[in-house]
């Protein structure tokens, strides 16, 4: 076989883009890209800086469009070029954090909408101290709302009127149904008052807003039994990394009830070895802190020890693939847990992360534990979100309830 050598980049003349390969190439390592697709990397830099100099754009003004520009014209030589712009773009995020040159960050000017949005986050991180997860919620209520009222019109918030939100509402509940809604109408519910507590409408239209029928305990919660449990760990490959990294997860979720959001925030200082202790970043940034069973600290050793990536990320659970990085959003937890489930041959009517929490508190209550010391594992701060799981002990509601008038003894 042909040996294949990685060899250095070599500076081309009138290539801005040559002084900073070397250091781009060590962070590409970093998280996690081989010396081999490095070296294909390197190329696609210089063709690239040749191709701007050619254009006469200097960095300091160089955007995402230029890059679309440059992939478009390359698309016909193969298919290579399609996936570089995945590696451009990280070059370009990466000069503008080393802030060596100046590089717009917007393709295109802030709209108002985008301005007062921004705003309101501020608000909602600093002064009310919401997770990052509510944010992004609130924030998308407020836009699909400011899009639908004013579209491609002035931006004018002191023209808003109670049938504005009223008609929002009606809207969503017919296109996405009750809960939908009701998210919709609690971040709208918070935009408003803040509008009004800045004075940039003169009444408070909060209470404008209907309330929507979405009783939380209607429902009973989905569950599955020990026997299916273990069935669900068992499906994982142990024998590869990324089966390691999955027999963790879903051991964390069935043992200690974790949200699939702390799971993805877990970093490595939250493990106490040697107190035998887990610090969990609960909702409303609120800490717990939960002991680590010996099952689950087995899982997580053999995941730290031999599966998990070298990078300098310090979230526990990270990307197998390159690059390494944090798994960042609770929906690849859920994705993990279905995928196991699939691998199981079980279908249970929700197959999230929640699944196994709605589990572990069901199998908790078979046990007579009281469901204050399950609120407290399960980091719940109303007595009220523990009681939806007074419903699934069939056997003790059968002893409390009573007997229907006229029917039988």
């Amino acid at each position: 076989m042909q040996k294949i050598v990685c060899q250095k980049s070599r500076p081309c003349q009138g290539n801005a883009i040559s002084q900073y390969i070397e250091d781009f190439r060590s962070i590409e390592q970093d998280i996690g890209y081989s010396p081999l697709t490095i070296a294909c990397h390197i190329p696609l830099l210089q063709t690239f800086g040749e191709w701007l100099a050619r254009q006469n754009i200097v960095i300091a003004r160089m955007v995402e469009r230029h890059i679309d520009e440059f992939i478009c014209t390359r698309v016909k030589i193969g298919p290579s070029y399609r996936k570089g712009r995945s590696v451009l773009a990280r070059f370009l995020k990466y000069l503008q954090r080393r802030n060596k040159i100046k590089i717009p960050s917007q393709k295109d000017p802030i709209r108002p909408s985008d301005r007062i949005i921004r705003q309101f986050i501020w608000h909602l991180e600093h002064d009310r101290g919401f997770s990052k997860w509510t944010i992004v919620k609130y924030a998308y209520s407020v836009r699909t709302f400011l899009e639908l009222r004013f579209k491609s019109k002035p931006l004018h918030l002191q023209s808003l009127q109670p049938s504005d939100l009223q008609a929002a509402i009606v809207a969503d509940l017919r296109k996405c149904g009750s809960s939908h809604a009701k998210a919709l109408a609690i971040g709208l519910r918070c935009f408003i008052r803040w509008l009004h507590v800045r004075g940039v409408i003169r009444a408070d239209l909060a209470g404008c807003l209907p309330p929507i029928a979405n009783w939380k305990l209607q429902h009973i919660p989905t569950i599955i039994n020990p026997q299916e449990v273990r069935r669900l760990l068992r499906s994982c490959d142990r024998q590869t990394r990324m089966g390691r990294r999955n027999y963790a997860i879903i051991l964390l979720l069935a043992r200690l009830g974790l949200r699939a959001g702390e799971i993805v925030s877990l970093r490595l200082e939250d493990v106490e070895w040697r107190s035998g202790m887990l610090d969990v970043l609960g909702k409303g940034n609120i800490r717990r802190r939960l002991p680590i069973p010996p099952d689950v600290g087995a899982a997580l050793v053999s995941y730290l020890r031999y599966a998990r990536p070298r990078c300098c990320d310090r979230h526990v659970f990270l990307c197998m693939n390159a690059p390494h990085r944090g798994l960042g959003h609770s929906s690849t937890v859920s994705s993990i847990v279905a995928l196991a489930l699939r691998r199981s041959d079980m279908s249970p009517a929700r197959r999230g992360a929640h699944l196994l929490r709605h589990t572990l508190a069901s199998s908790l209550l078979n046990r007579r534990t009281p469901l204050m010391e399950i609120g407290q594992l399960l980091g719940h701060r109303c007595s009220q979100s523990t009681e939806i799981y007074a419903k699934v002990d069939i056997k003790n509601l059968r002893e409390v309830a009573q007997r229907w008038p006229g029917g039988k003894a």
